[in-house]
């Protein structure tokens, strides 16, 4: 609540690996992002795996720094994607995608992520870090998406352990 509440946070950097409980991640999490005022922000639980409901990411942001490395399930990363793809302030994006294995991409709307990445005329500076644990069609969709972006200016894409094939 006071993470949510507190309207002169602009930035917020968190780091918590898993000797955090689930319970405080989700907390803090949902604080920082439920709160409207932060224009800069950066998670990182790369060692945590979340579940979708552990992640309510918002659907209309306005972050114009984002940074996130996290587990997450293949279809929480589209919705985070398309909500980050069509936010206009956002200039500087950075993700470090992993997903849990055991999740597909069935439910994944891939072809919304590669549009809106793709059309957002805002993002200069762009860094996807994507490991083989990330489905096919996700990684796809995101390379896709960025390569074909005529505005970005500064483009960062680690895609090694991925295999898509050279469709």
């Amino acid at each position: 609540r006071l993470l949510r509440r507190n309207l002169s946070i602009k930035q917020v950097n968190l780091q918590l690996d898993n000797s955090c409980p689930n319970e405080l991640i989700k907390s803090c999490f949902i604080g920082v992002l439920c709160n409207r005022t932060v224009t800069d922000i950066s998670l990182e639980a790369s060692s945590v795996s979340l579940d979708s409901k552990d992640f309510p990411f918002p659907e209309h942001c306005v972050y114009v720094q984002c940074t996130l490395k996290l587990h997450l399930p293949p279809q929480t990363w589209c919705k985070v994607l398309c909500s980050l793809a069509k936010d206009e302030y956002l200039k500087e994006l950075a993700l470090s995608l992993k997903c849990n294995k055991t999740s597909s991409c069935d439910e994944c709307k891939c072809d919304s992520v590669e549009r809106s990445l793709r059309e957002n005329s805002s993002l200069k500076t762009v860094k996807l870090e994507m490991d083989s644990s990330c489905p096919k069609e996700l990684t796809r969709s995101c390379l896709i998406g960025v390569l074909h972006n005529q505005t970005m200016t500064d483009v960062n894409i680690d895609a090694y352990d991925c295999s898509i094939g050279n469709e």
